[in-house]
Protein backbone atom coordinates (compact mmCIF):
# COMPACT_ATOMS: atom_id res chain seq x y z
CA UNK A 1 0.00 0.00 0.00
CA UNK A 2 2.82 2.38 0.92
CA UNK A 3 4.69 1.71 -2.32
CA UNK A 4 1.48 2.18 -4.31
CA UNK A 5 0.89 5.54 -2.57
CA UNK A 6 4.41 6.73 -3.45
CA UNK A 7 3.94 5.65 -7.09
CA UNK A 8 0.69 7.65 -7.30
CA UNK A 9 2.34 10.72 -5.75
CA UNK A 10 5.32 10.40 -8.09
CA UNK A 11 2.98 10.18 -11.09
CA UNK A 12 1.09 13.28 -9.95
CA UNK A 13 4.36 15.19 -9.54
CA UNK A 14 5.59 14.17 -13.00
CA UNK A 15 2.26 15.17 -14.59
CA UNK A 16 2.33 18.47 -12.72
CA UNK A 17 5.87 19.16 -13.92
CA UNK A 18 4.92 18.36 -17.51
CA UNK A 19 1.84 20.59 -17.26
CA UNK A 20 3.96 23.45 -16.00
CA UNK A 21 6.39 23.05 -18.92
CA UNK A 22 3.70 22.62 -21.57
CA UNK A 23 1.58 25.56 -20.42
CA UNK A 24 4.62 27.82 -20.54
CA UNK A 25 4.62 28.94 -16.95
CA UNK A 26 6.55 32.24 -16.89
CA UNK A 27 10.15 31.98 -15.69
CA UNK A 28 11.25 33.43 -12.43
CA UNK A 29 12.78 36.89 -12.39
CA UNK A 30 16.25 35.38 -12.01
CA UNK A 31 15.66 33.24 -15.09
CA UNK A 32 14.60 36.30 -17.10
CA UNK A 33 17.79 38.06 -16.07
CA UNK A 34 19.85 35.03 -17.10
CA UNK A 35 18.12 34.91 -20.50
CA UNK A 36 18.73 38.61 -21.04
CA UNK A 37 22.36 38.29 -19.94
CA UNK A 38 22.88 35.39 -22.37
CA UNK A 39 21.52 37.55 -25.19
CA UNK A 40 23.76 40.46 -24.26
CA UNK A 41 26.80 38.17 -24.26
CA UNK A 42 25.78 36.79 -27.64
CA UNK A 43 25.48 40.30 -29.11
CA UNK A 44 28.82 41.32 -27.65
CA UNK A 45 30.44 38.19 -29.06
CA UNK A 46 28.87 38.89 -32.47
CA UNK A 47 30.43 42.36 -32.50
CA UNK A 48 33.81 40.84 -31.68
CA UNK A 49 33.50 38.19 -34.39
CA UNK A 50 32.60 40.79 -37.02
CA UNK A 51 35.71 42.73 -36.04
CA UNK A 52 37.85 39.59 -35.90
CA UNK A 53 36.79 38.69 -39.43
CA UNK A 54 38.50 41.93 -40.57
CA UNK A 55 41.56 41.71 -38.36
CA UNK A 56 42.60 38.88 -36.07
CA UNK A 57 43.93 41.40 -33.53
CA UNK A 58 40.57 43.14 -33.13
CA UNK A 59 37.70 42.49 -30.73
CA UNK A 60 34.97 44.56 -29.08
CA UNK A 61 36.86 44.65 -25.77
CA UNK A 62 40.04 46.49 -26.79
CA UNK A 63 40.64 49.30 -24.31
CA UNK A 64 41.83 52.76 -25.28
CA UNK A 65 45.25 51.93 -23.87
CA UNK A 66 45.50 48.85 -26.06
CA UNK A 67 44.09 50.71 -29.06
CA UNK A 68 46.92 53.21 -28.76
CA UNK A 69 49.33 50.40 -29.61
CA UNK A 70 47.56 49.63 -32.89
CA UNK A 71 49.00 51.16 -36.04
CA UNK A 72 45.49 50.90 -37.55
CA UNK A 73 43.62 52.27 -34.53
CA UNK A 74 41.52 54.56 -36.73
CA UNK A 75 40.46 51.61 -38.90
CA UNK A 76 39.57 49.73 -35.73
CA UNK A 77 37.37 52.48 -34.26
CA UNK A 78 35.55 52.92 -37.58
CA UNK A 79 34.99 49.17 -37.96
CA UNK A 80 33.88 48.84 -34.34
CA UNK A 81 31.25 51.54 -34.77
CA UNK A 82 29.80 49.80 -37.85
CA UNK A 83 29.99 46.40 -36.12
CA UNK A 84 28.03 47.77 -33.17
CA UNK A 85 25.46 49.16 -35.59
CA UNK A 86 25.13 45.75 -37.28
CA UNK A 87 24.70 44.10 -33.89
CA UNK A 88 22.00 46.59 -32.93
CA UNK A 89 20.16 45.79 -36.17
CA UNK A 90 20.28 42.09 -35.23
CA UNK A 91 18.96 42.86 -31.74
CA UNK A 92 16.18 45.22 -32.85
CA UNK A 93 15.12 42.72 -35.52
CA UNK A 94 14.24 40.25 -32.77
CA UNK A 95 16.56 37.51 -33.97
CA UNK A 96 16.43 34.65 -31.44
CA UNK A 97 19.48 34.27 -29.22
CA UNK A 98 20.08 30.77 -30.57
CA UNK A 99 20.17 32.17 -34.10
CA UNK A 100 22.59 34.88 -32.98
CA UNK A 101 24.98 32.16 -31.85
CA UNK A 102 24.47 30.46 -35.22
CA UNK A 103 25.31 33.78 -36.88
CA UNK A 104 28.46 34.00 -34.76
CA UNK A 105 29.52 30.53 -35.92
CA UNK A 106 28.96 31.58 -39.54
CA UNK A 107 30.91 34.84 -39.20
CA UNK A 108 33.72 32.80 -37.64
CA UNK A 109 33.78 30.31 -40.54
CA UNK A 110 35.95 30.57 -43.65
CA UNK A 111 32.87 31.10 -45.82
CA UNK A 112 31.65 33.87 -43.54
CA UNK A 113 34.98 35.67 -43.56
CA UNK A 114 35.19 35.32 -47.35
CA UNK A 115 31.72 36.83 -47.84
CA UNK A 116 32.32 39.66 -45.36
CA UNK A 117 35.65 40.58 -46.90
CA UNK A 118 34.47 40.29 -50.50
CA UNK A 119 34.64 43.29 -52.79
CA UNK A 120 30.94 43.31 -53.56
CA UNK A 121 29.40 42.35 -50.22
CA UNK A 122 25.83 41.10 -50.81
CA UNK A 123 23.46 41.30 -47.85
CA UNK A 124 21.06 38.66 -49.22
CA UNK A 125 23.94 36.24 -49.84
CA UNK A 126 25.15 36.76 -46.27
CA UNK A 127 21.75 36.18 -44.73
CA UNK A 128 21.17 33.05 -46.81
CA UNK A 129 24.63 31.63 -46.20
CA UNK A 130 24.16 32.12 -42.46
CA UNK A 131 21.10 29.85 -42.61
CA UNK A 132 18.58 32.55 -41.68
CA UNK A 133 14.98 32.50 -42.89
CA UNK A 134 13.05 34.79 -45.19
CA UNK A 135 11.33 36.29 -42.13
CA UNK A 136 14.75 37.04 -40.64
CA UNK A 137 15.80 38.67 -43.91
CA UNK A 138 12.73 40.90 -43.96
CA UNK A 139 13.38 42.07 -40.40
CA UNK A 140 17.15 42.55 -40.81
CA UNK A 141 17.10 44.50 -44.09
CA UNK A 142 14.10 46.63 -43.12
CA UNK A 143 15.49 47.50 -39.69
CA UNK A 144 18.94 48.20 -41.12
CA UNK A 145 17.36 50.82 -43.39
CA UNK A 146 15.24 52.31 -40.62
CA UNK A 147 18.12 52.49 -38.12
CA UNK A 148 20.50 53.95 -40.68
CA UNK A 149 18.00 56.65 -41.65
CA UNK A 150 17.21 57.57 -38.05
CA UNK A 151 20.45 56.89 -36.16
CA UNK A 152 23.17 56.77 -38.80
CA UNK A 153 24.84 59.88 -37.43
CA UNK A 154 25.63 57.94 -34.24
CA UNK A 155 27.78 55.54 -36.26
CA UNK A 156 30.02 58.37 -37.40
CA UNK A 157 29.90 60.33 -34.12
CA UNK A 158 30.86 57.33 -31.99
CA UNK A 159 33.96 56.57 -34.06
CA UNK A 160 34.87 60.28 -34.28
CA UNK A 161 34.68 60.63 -30.49
CA UNK A 162 36.84 57.54 -29.97
CA UNK A 163 39.45 58.83 -32.43
CA UNK A 164 39.50 62.32 -30.93
CA UNK A 165 39.89 60.90 -27.45
CA UNK A 166 42.82 58.71 -28.47
CA UNK A 167 44.41 61.51 -30.50
CA UNK A 168 44.82 63.55 -27.29
CA UNK A 169 47.20 60.97 -25.89
CA UNK A 170 50.88 61.87 -26.13
CA UNK A 171 53.58 59.63 -27.56
CA UNK A 172 51.40 57.97 -30.19
CA UNK A 173 53.36 56.28 -32.98
CA UNK A 174 53.39 58.33 -36.18
CA UNK A 175 51.75 55.44 -38.08
CA UNK A 176 48.92 55.34 -35.52
CA UNK A 177 48.40 59.10 -35.67
CA UNK A 178 48.33 59.09 -39.49
CA UNK A 179 45.78 56.28 -39.49
CA UNK A 180 43.64 58.18 -36.97
CA UNK A 181 43.77 61.34 -39.11
CA UNK A 182 42.87 59.43 -42.29
CA UNK A 183 39.83 57.81 -40.69
CA UNK A 184 38.77 61.03 -38.98
CA UNK A 185 38.69 62.81 -42.34
CA UNK A 186 36.61 60.04 -43.92
CA UNK A 187 34.23 59.86 -40.96
CA UNK A 188 33.68 63.63 -41.00
CA UNK A 189 32.81 63.38 -44.68
CA UNK A 190 30.28 60.62 -43.97
CA UNK A 191 28.82 62.53 -41.01
CA UNK A 192 28.50 65.79 -42.93
CA UNK A 193 26.94 64.04 -45.91
CA UNK A 194 24.50 62.36 -43.55
CA UNK A 195 23.59 65.68 -41.91
CA UNK A 196 23.12 67.31 -45.32
CA UNK A 197 20.41 64.80 -46.18
CA UNK A 198 18.36 65.31 -43.02
CA UNK A 199 15.14 66.31 -44.77
CA UNK A 200 15.28 63.56 -47.40
CA UNK A 201 16.12 60.97 -44.72
CA UNK A 202 13.18 62.04 -42.58
CA UNK A 203 10.88 61.82 -45.61
CA UNK A 204 12.24 58.35 -46.42
CA UNK A 205 11.87 57.16 -42.84
CA UNK A 206 8.25 58.33 -42.71
CA UNK A 207 7.48 56.70 -46.07
CA UNK A 208 9.23 53.50 -45.02
CA UNK A 209 7.07 53.24 -41.89
CA UNK A 210 3.89 53.69 -43.94
CA UNK A 211 4.97 51.01 -46.42
CA UNK A 212 6.69 48.63 -44.00
CA UNK A 213 4.82 45.48 -45.06
CA UNK A 214 5.21 46.29 -48.74
CA UNK A 215 8.95 46.89 -48.43
CA UNK A 216 9.32 43.64 -46.49
CA UNK A 217 7.45 41.89 -49.30
CA UNK A 218 10.04 43.10 -51.83
CA UNK A 219 12.84 41.95 -49.49
CA UNK A 220 11.15 38.56 -49.21
CA UNK A 221 10.94 38.29 -53.00
CA UNK A 222 14.62 39.22 -53.38
CA UNK A 223 15.60 36.65 -50.74
CA UNK A 224 13.47 33.84 -52.15
CA UNK A 225 14.64 34.26 -55.74
CA UNK A 226 18.18 35.63 -55.50
CA UNK A 227 19.74 32.34 -56.64
CA UNK A 228 17.54 32.05 -59.71
CA UNK A 229 16.75 35.60 -60.78
CA UNK A 230 19.95 37.39 -59.76
CA UNK A 231 20.35 40.95 -58.56
CA UNK A 232 17.34 42.23 -60.47
CA UNK A 233 14.20 40.91 -62.07
CA UNK A 234 15.57 41.25 -65.61
CA UNK A 235 17.99 38.33 -65.24
CA UNK A 236 16.24 35.14 -66.27
CA UNK A 237 15.89 31.90 -64.38
CA UNK A 238 16.95 29.95 -67.44
CA UNK A 239 20.16 31.95 -67.73
CA UNK A 240 21.12 30.32 -64.45
CA UNK A 241 20.94 26.95 -66.15
CA UNK A 242 23.52 27.95 -68.75
CA UNK A 243 25.83 29.82 -66.37
CA UNK A 244 25.95 27.04 -63.80
CA UNK A 245 23.78 28.51 -61.03
CA UNK A 246 21.44 25.55 -61.42
CA UNK A 247 23.76 23.28 -63.35
CA UNK A 248 23.29 19.52 -63.03
CA UNK A 249 19.62 19.51 -62.03
CA UNK A 250 16.92 17.45 -63.73
CA UNK A 251 14.05 18.85 -65.78
CA UNK A 252 11.67 18.02 -62.94
CA UNK A 253 13.82 19.92 -60.46
CA UNK A 254 14.11 22.89 -62.85
CA UNK A 255 10.33 22.88 -63.25
CA UNK A 256 9.94 22.83 -59.47
CA UNK A 257 12.26 25.83 -59.13
CA UNK A 258 10.43 27.72 -61.86
CA UNK A 259 7.09 26.89 -60.25
CA UNK A 260 8.38 28.21 -56.93
CA UNK A 261 9.44 31.48 -58.58
CA UNK A 262 6.06 31.88 -60.25
CA UNK A 263 4.31 31.15 -56.95
CA UNK A 264 6.46 33.74 -55.16
CA UNK A 265 5.55 36.32 -57.81
CA UNK A 266 1.86 35.63 -57.24
CA UNK A 267 2.34 35.73 -53.47
CA UNK A 268 4.17 39.06 -53.76
CA UNK A 269 1.33 40.48 -55.85
CA UNK A 270 -1.24 39.38 -53.28
CA UNK A 271 0.78 40.74 -50.36
CA UNK A 272 1.23 44.11 -52.08
CA UNK A 273 -2.46 44.58 -52.91
CA UNK A 274 -3.64 47.91 -51.52
CA UNK A 275 -0.11 49.05 -50.63
CA UNK A 276 1.32 49.88 -54.06
CA UNK A 277 1.08 53.67 -53.77
CA UNK A 278 2.81 53.72 -50.38
CA UNK A 279 5.53 51.36 -51.61
CA UNK A 280 6.20 53.44 -54.74
CA UNK A 281 6.57 56.60 -52.61
CA UNK A 282 8.90 54.81 -50.17
CA UNK A 283 11.08 53.51 -53.02
CA UNK A 284 11.33 57.00 -54.51
CA UNK A 285 12.27 58.50 -51.14
CA UNK A 286 14.90 55.83 -50.52
CA UNK A 287 16.38 56.45 -53.96
CA UNK A 288 16.62 60.16 -53.19
CA UNK A 289 18.62 59.38 -50.04
CA UNK A 290 20.87 56.88 -51.82
CA UNK A 291 21.56 59.40 -54.60
CA UNK A 292 22.50 62.20 -52.22
CA UNK A 293 24.28 60.55 -49.28
CA UNK A 294 27.88 59.36 -49.32
CA UNK A 295 27.51 55.77 -48.06
CA UNK A 296 30.80 54.60 -46.58
CA UNK A 297 29.75 51.04 -45.75
CA UNK A 298 29.50 48.32 -48.42
CA UNK A 299 26.67 46.42 -46.72
CA UNK A 300 24.47 49.48 -46.24
CA UNK A 301 25.14 50.46 -49.84
CA UNK A 302 24.09 46.98 -50.99
CA UNK A 303 20.89 47.18 -48.91
CA UNK A 304 19.92 50.33 -50.78
CA UNK A 305 20.74 48.57 -54.07
CA UNK A 306 18.55 45.55 -53.21
CA UNK A 307 15.60 47.91 -52.87
CA UNK A 308 16.63 49.92 -55.94
CA UNK A 309 16.91 46.80 -58.13
CA UNK A 310 13.27 45.93 -57.48
CA UNK A 311 11.78 49.40 -58.00
CA UNK A 312 9.95 48.38 -61.17
CA UNK A 313 7.99 45.55 -59.55
CA UNK A 314 5.11 47.54 -57.98
CA UNK A 315 4.30 49.16 -61.34
CA UNK A 316 4.16 45.72 -62.97
CA UNK A 317 1.73 44.20 -60.46
CA UNK A 318 -1.30 44.42 -62.79
CA UNK A 319 0.31 42.04 -65.29
CA UNK A 320 2.16 39.67 -62.94
CA UNK A 321 -0.79 37.32 -62.56
CA UNK A 322 -0.90 36.93 -66.34
CA UNK A 323 2.82 36.13 -66.41
CA UNK A 324 2.40 33.54 -63.65
CA UNK A 325 -0.58 31.97 -65.42
CA UNK A 326 1.28 31.88 -68.76
CA UNK A 327 4.34 30.30 -67.19
CA UNK A 328 2.33 27.55 -65.53
CA UNK A 329 0.07 26.84 -68.51
CA UNK A 330 2.85 26.74 -71.11
CA UNK A 331 6.31 26.32 -69.58
CA UNK A 332 5.17 23.88 -66.87
CA UNK A 333 2.68 21.94 -68.97
CA UNK A 334 3.09 18.20 -68.49
CA UNK A 335 3.11 15.74 -71.41
CA UNK A 336 3.29 12.04 -70.56
CA UNK A 337 4.61 12.98 -67.11
CA UNK A 338 7.42 15.05 -68.66
CA UNK A 339 8.00 18.78 -68.72
CA UNK A 340 8.70 18.91 -72.45
CA UNK A 341 9.11 22.70 -72.57
CA UNK A 342 11.70 22.69 -69.78
CA UNK A 343 13.38 19.64 -71.35
CA UNK A 344 13.83 21.53 -74.61
CA UNK A 345 15.18 24.68 -72.95
CA UNK A 346 17.60 22.73 -70.76
CA UNK A 347 18.90 20.87 -73.80
CA UNK A 348 19.51 24.14 -75.66
CA UNK A 349 21.44 25.51 -72.67
CA UNK A 350 23.25 22.27 -71.83
CA UNK A 351 26.85 21.12 -72.30
CA UNK A 352 27.95 21.24 -75.90
CA UNK A 353 24.96 23.32 -77.02
CA UNK A 354 25.93 26.73 -75.61
CA UNK A 355 29.22 28.60 -75.95
CA UNK A 356 31.48 28.99 -72.97
CA UNK A 357 31.99 32.66 -72.18
CA UNK A 358 29.93 35.70 -73.06
CA UNK A 359 29.05 34.95 -76.69
CA UNK A 360 25.43 33.89 -77.20
CA UNK A 361 24.95 30.67 -79.17
CA UNK A 362 22.09 30.05 -81.61
CA UNK A 363 20.73 27.53 -79.10
CA UNK A 364 20.67 30.11 -76.31
CA UNK A 365 18.68 32.43 -78.54
CA UNK A 366 16.25 29.59 -79.15
CA UNK A 367 15.92 28.97 -75.40
CA UNK A 368 15.51 32.62 -74.42
CA UNK A 369 12.98 33.41 -77.13
CA UNK A 370 10.96 30.28 -76.25
CA UNK A 371 10.90 31.41 -72.63
CA UNK A 372 9.96 34.99 -73.48
CA UNK A 373 7.10 33.85 -75.71
CA UNK A 374 5.87 31.43 -73.05
CA UNK A 375 5.79 34.07 -70.30
CA UNK A 376 3.96 36.39 -72.70
CA UNK A 377 1.42 33.62 -73.27
CA UNK A 378 2.46 32.28 -76.69
CA UNK A 379 3.05 28.54 -77.10
CA UNK A 380 5.34 28.22 -80.11
CA UNK A 381 3.72 24.87 -80.97
CA UNK A 382 0.21 26.33 -81.14
CA UNK A 383 -1.52 26.78 -84.52
CA UNK A 384 -4.58 28.35 -86.13
CA UNK A 385 -7.10 30.24 -84.03
CA UNK A 386 -5.39 29.14 -80.82
CA UNK A 387 -2.15 30.80 -81.85
CA UNK A 388 -3.90 33.97 -83.05
CA UNK A 389 -5.78 34.22 -79.74
CA UNK A 390 -2.54 33.78 -77.79
CA UNK A 391 -0.80 36.48 -79.86
CA UNK A 392 -3.68 38.90 -79.24
CA UNK A 393 -3.52 38.31 -75.48
CA UNK A 394 0.28 38.66 -75.51
CA UNK A 395 -0.01 41.98 -77.32
CA UNK A 396 -2.48 43.20 -74.70
CA UNK A 397 -0.05 42.09 -71.99
CA UNK A 398 2.82 44.06 -73.54
CA UNK A 399 0.59 47.11 -73.85
CA UNK A 400 -0.29 46.76 -70.15
CA UNK A 401 3.43 46.71 -69.31
CA UNK A 402 3.92 49.92 -71.27
CA UNK A 403 0.92 51.49 -69.53
CA UNK A 404 2.37 50.51 -66.16
CA UNK A 405 5.91 51.75 -66.80
CA UNK A 406 5.24 54.61 -69.23
CA UNK A 407 1.83 55.96 -68.32
CA UNK A 408 1.12 59.54 -69.39
CA UNK A 409 -0.47 60.51 -66.11
CA UNK A 410 2.70 60.35 -64.01
CA UNK A 411 5.97 62.24 -64.19
CA UNK A 412 7.87 58.98 -63.65
CA UNK A 413 5.94 57.32 -66.49
CA UNK A 414 6.73 60.10 -68.96
CA UNK A 415 10.40 60.03 -67.92
CA UNK A 416 10.53 56.24 -68.34
CA UNK A 417 9.08 56.60 -71.83
CA UNK A 418 11.80 59.07 -72.80
CA UNK A 419 14.62 56.94 -71.37
CA UNK A 420 13.31 53.73 -72.96
CA UNK A 421 12.92 55.44 -76.32
CA UNK A 422 16.40 56.95 -76.07
CA UNK A 423 17.88 53.51 -75.44
CA UNK A 424 16.55 52.53 -78.88
CA UNK A 425 17.76 55.62 -80.71
CA UNK A 426 21.05 56.51 -78.99
CA UNK A 427 23.13 55.23 -81.91
CA UNK A 428 20.77 56.36 -84.65
CA UNK A 429 22.11 58.52 -87.49
CA UNK A 430 21.32 62.24 -87.64
CA UNK A 431 17.98 63.03 -89.19
CA UNK A 432 16.19 60.07 -87.58
CA UNK A 433 12.69 61.04 -86.49
CA UNK A 434 10.39 59.67 -83.82
CA UNK A 435 7.06 60.77 -85.21
CA UNK A 436 7.40 64.54 -85.59
CA UNK A 437 10.21 64.69 -83.00
CA UNK A 438 13.92 64.44 -83.96
CA UNK A 439 15.45 61.41 -82.24
CA UNK A 440 18.36 63.58 -81.10
CA UNK A 441 15.95 65.49 -78.86
CA UNK A 442 15.02 62.31 -77.00
CA UNK A 443 18.66 61.21 -76.79
CA UNK A 444 19.61 64.59 -75.31
CA UNK A 445 17.08 63.89 -72.55
CA UNK A 446 18.87 60.62 -71.79
CA UNK A 447 22.23 62.43 -71.67
CA UNK A 448 20.80 65.10 -69.37
CA UNK A 449 19.40 62.44 -67.03
CA UNK A 450 22.79 60.71 -66.94
CA UNK A 451 24.66 63.93 -66.19
CA UNK A 452 22.12 65.10 -63.62
CA UNK A 453 22.56 61.90 -61.61
CA UNK A 454 26.35 62.29 -61.75
CA UNK A 455 26.06 65.97 -60.82
CA UNK A 456 24.09 65.09 -57.67
CA UNK A 457 26.60 62.41 -56.63
CA UNK A 458 29.61 64.65 -57.24
CA UNK A 459 28.11 67.53 -55.31
CA UNK A 460 27.09 65.26 -52.41
CA UNK A 461 30.75 64.27 -52.04
CA UNK A 462 31.95 67.86 -52.43
CA UNK A 463 29.48 69.28 -49.91
CA UNK A 464 30.51 66.61 -47.41
CA UNK A 465 34.14 67.74 -47.65
CA UNK A 466 35.42 64.93 -49.85
CA UNK A 467 38.15 65.81 -52.33
CA UNK A 468 36.75 65.60 -55.85
CA UNK A 469 37.76 66.79 -59.29
CA UNK A 470 36.12 70.22 -59.34
CA UNK A 471 36.72 70.36 -63.07
CA UNK A 472 34.43 67.35 -63.47
CA UNK A 473 31.77 69.06 -61.32
CA UNK A 474 32.10 72.25 -63.37
CA UNK A 475 31.95 70.41 -66.71
CA UNK A 476 28.88 68.45 -65.61
CA UNK A 477 27.15 71.70 -64.65
CA UNK A 478 28.01 73.13 -68.07
CA UNK A 479 26.52 70.13 -69.87
CA UNK A 480 23.29 70.55 -67.93
CA UNK A 481 23.07 74.29 -68.56
CA UNK A 482 23.72 73.80 -72.29
CA UNK A 483 20.75 71.44 -72.26
CA UNK A 484 18.64 74.02 -70.40
CA UNK A 485 19.55 77.04 -72.55
CA UNK A 486 20.27 75.40 -75.88
CA UNK A 487 23.40 77.56 -76.13
CA UNK A 488 26.86 76.17 -76.80
CA UNK A 489 28.69 78.62 -74.52
CA UNK A 490 27.38 78.95 -70.96
CA UNK A 491 28.74 80.48 -67.79
CA UNK A 492 27.90 78.42 -64.70
CA UNK A 493 30.19 80.24 -62.24
CA UNK A 494 32.40 78.51 -59.73
CA UNK A 495 30.88 79.17 -56.32
CA UNK A 496 29.92 75.49 -55.86
CA UNK A 497 27.54 76.43 -53.03
CA UNK A 498 24.31 74.71 -52.05
CA UNK A 499 22.36 77.52 -53.71
CA UNK A 500 24.41 77.12 -56.92
CA UNK A 501 23.73 73.38 -56.92
CA UNK A 502 20.00 73.74 -56.18
CA UNK A 503 19.50 76.29 -58.97
CA UNK A 504 21.17 74.11 -61.62
CA UNK A 505 19.21 71.03 -60.52
CA UNK A 506 15.95 73.00 -60.55
CA UNK A 507 16.56 74.37 -64.05
CA UNK A 508 17.62 70.98 -65.45
CA UNK A 509 14.71 69.13 -63.86
CA UNK A 510 12.19 71.71 -65.09
CA UNK A 511 13.52 71.45 -68.64
CA UNK A 512 13.42 67.64 -68.50
CA UNK A 513 9.84 67.62 -67.22
CA UNK A 514 8.77 69.97 -70.01
CA UNK A 515 10.55 67.88 -72.65
CA UNK A 516 9.07 64.61 -71.38
CA UNK A 517 5.59 66.14 -71.53
CA UNK A 518 6.11 67.64 -74.99
CA UNK A 519 7.57 64.47 -76.54
CA UNK A 520 5.37 61.88 -74.84
CA UNK A 521 2.68 61.55 -77.51
CA UNK A 522 5.20 60.93 -80.30
CA UNK A 523 7.28 58.55 -78.18
CA UNK A 524 4.28 56.49 -77.13
CA UNK A 525 2.89 56.40 -80.68
CA UNK A 526 6.29 55.12 -81.83
CA UNK A 527 6.19 52.35 -79.20
CA UNK A 528 2.65 51.41 -80.26
CA UNK A 529 3.55 51.23 -83.95
CA UNK A 530 6.55 49.02 -83.21
CA UNK A 531 4.40 46.70 -81.09
CA UNK A 532 1.78 46.51 -83.86
CA UNK A 533 4.42 45.60 -86.43
CA UNK A 534 6.10 43.07 -84.17
CA UNK A 535 2.87 41.24 -83.38
CA UNK A 536 1.79 41.36 -87.02
CA UNK A 537 5.06 39.90 -88.34
CA UNK A 538 7.80 39.57 -85.73
CA UNK A 539 6.13 36.96 -83.51
CA UNK A 540 5.71 34.63 -86.47
CA UNK A 541 9.41 35.03 -87.26
CA UNK A 542 10.25 34.24 -83.64
CA UNK A 543 8.04 31.14 -83.76
CA UNK A 544 9.93 29.94 -86.82
CA UNK A 545 13.18 30.61 -84.94
CA UNK A 546 12.25 28.67 -81.81
CA UNK A 547 10.85 25.75 -83.81
CA UNK A 548 14.43 24.86 -84.79
CA UNK A 549 15.87 21.86 -82.96
CA UNK A 550 19.06 22.62 -80.95
CA UNK A 551 22.28 21.35 -82.53
CA UNK A 552 25.60 20.93 -80.72
CA UNK A 553 28.10 23.68 -81.51
CA UNK A 554 30.65 21.18 -82.82
CA UNK A 555 28.11 19.53 -85.14
CA UNK A 556 28.67 19.99 -88.89
CA UNK A 557 25.15 21.44 -89.16
CA UNK A 558 25.67 24.03 -86.44
CA UNK A 559 27.03 26.83 -88.66
CA UNK A 560 24.00 26.52 -90.90
CA UNK A 561 21.72 26.69 -87.83
CA UNK A 562 23.55 29.74 -86.49
CA UNK A 563 23.24 31.60 -89.79
CA UNK A 564 19.53 30.83 -89.96
CA UNK A 565 18.85 31.84 -86.35
CA UNK A 566 20.87 35.06 -86.65
CA UNK A 567 18.97 36.08 -89.76
CA UNK A 568 15.60 35.35 -88.16
CA UNK A 569 16.59 37.00 -84.88
CA UNK A 570 17.71 40.22 -86.58
CA UNK A 571 14.71 40.38 -88.89
CA UNK A 572 12.38 40.14 -85.87
CA UNK A 573 14.31 42.76 -83.91
CA UNK A 574 14.09 45.15 -86.86
CA UNK A 575 10.41 45.43 -86.01
CA UNK A 576 11.49 47.07 -82.75
CA UNK A 577 14.80 48.78 -83.58
CA UNK A 578 15.75 51.07 -86.49
CA UNK A 579 17.56 49.23 -89.29
CA UNK A 580 20.70 51.38 -89.08
CA UNK A 581 21.14 50.56 -85.40
CA UNK A 582 20.58 46.84 -85.89
CA UNK A 583 23.14 46.70 -88.69
CA UNK A 584 25.71 48.19 -86.34
CA UNK A 585 25.11 45.27 -83.97
CA UNK A 586 22.82 47.06 -81.51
Amino acid sequence: MKNKFFKIMLTILVVAMLATILTGCPPKEADEEAIQRRRELALEELTSEILYSSNELWSSKITDENAAALSDAGDYFTARSWARFATKVVDVSGLETGKIYGLIAFVRSDDGVKLLQGEGVKIIDLIKAAGLTVTDAEALVYNALMLYLSEGDAIYSSAINDINKLSEKPNLASSTRKNLEKNLAELNIGKKSFENTKESRQNAEKALKSASEGIKTLISFAYSNSAYIGENVHESFFEGLSTGTLGGITSGEAATYLGAILDSIQEMKERLEGQVDEVVVALERLSEVHDSVVVTNKLIDDIFKVIDNHKALPALLPILSDVVSNGKNIALKLSNARYTFVDGVMTALGDGYAYEGNDVSANEKIAYVRTGLALAGVDYKATGDTLESQKARAKTLVEKVLDSLCGEDSEVGRSNAMLMSASIYLDSPSGTMVGDIPAIRICEYWVADFYLNNFKKLFAKHSAGMEIDLTALHTTAQVLMRYVTGEEVVNVGDSYTQEWFAEICSLAESKMKAEATACYADVRADFDSKIDKFFDEGVDIFITLVSSAPVKTNNVNYNELEDTIDELYKSALLMLFPEEIEQEGK
